[in-house]
């Protein structure tokens, strides 16, 4: 989701409206100090550079767009998320963040334990890659590590170990939020239905694309003066 303070999530209409990202990263967002969080080391950033580059889509000109956009992300970019959460403070000594891409476990908890700072959660449409907790066994484990592996992991999605997870803000793994839902109205409670990761060959475009816009540059001009 986009992190959007509660403030400037009012000025936009919500809760009357249901906001998406081009409210955010289009032009009815000019005025927000957007945040983003680097996607070489946060699959929240590759999620977002993804979901940036579906809103774009529907622009008459995606590529063009979608560079402005990731330039208008750029400077404000992070190496984890918590770095983001610490920047909406206005006493911080810099102009606040009012919006960034966060988790929508990470915004739950954050409208949790910090009630002065509550952030709206905005979802992209198109929708952006899930983001889940891969469970991998390594090949050099042991037959008995293996065997244990696999029973663990059976373990975790039983609905016994489900609930208590869903309880935390964390969805069911077919994006149903279940039993009560979290009485934050600043996300929705609805089915969100997972979408799959994105192809390697999409996914080295929207990173290359991030690493050619943030990275520092130097252009040397030369003028020639001369009579001719």
């Amino acid at each position: 989701v986009m992190a959007l303070a509660e403030e400037a999530a009012t000025a936009r209409g919500w809760p009357n409206k249901q906001l998406n990202w081009t409210d955010i990263i289009g032009q009815g967002g000019a005025n927000l100090n957007i945040g983003m969080v680097d996607p070489s080391v946060d699959a929240v950033g590759v999620s977002a550079l993804i979901a940036v580059r579906g809103v774009t889509a529907l622009t008459s000109d995606p590529a063009a767009n979608t560079v402005a956009v990731l330039r208008k992300l750029s400077p404000n970019a992070a190496s984890g998320a918590s770095e983001l959460f610490s920047k909406t403070n206005p006493s911080a000594g810099t102009q606040p963040l009012t919006a960034f891409p966060t988790s929508e476990h990470a915004l739950l908890d954050n409208n949790t334990k910090r009630k002065d700072e509550q952030l709206v959660a905005v979802y992209p449409d198109p929708a952006a890659p899930s983001l889940d907790y891969p469970y991998a066994v390594l090949p050099t484990a042991t037959n008995e590590v293996g065997i244990a592996a696999a029973k663990f992991r059976s373990a975790m999605l039983t609905p016994a170990v489900q609930e208590p997870l869903a309880a935390n803000g964390l969805r069911f793994p077919d994006g149903r939020v279940p039993g009560t839902p979290p009485a934050d109205n600043r996300t929705v409670i609805r089915q969100l239905r997972p979408v799959p990761a994105p192809r390697t060959a999409d996914l080295d475009q929207v990173l290359n694309t991030w690493a050619g816009i943030s990275r520092a540059s130097r252009i040397q001009a030369v003028i020639d003066v001369s009579g001719s």
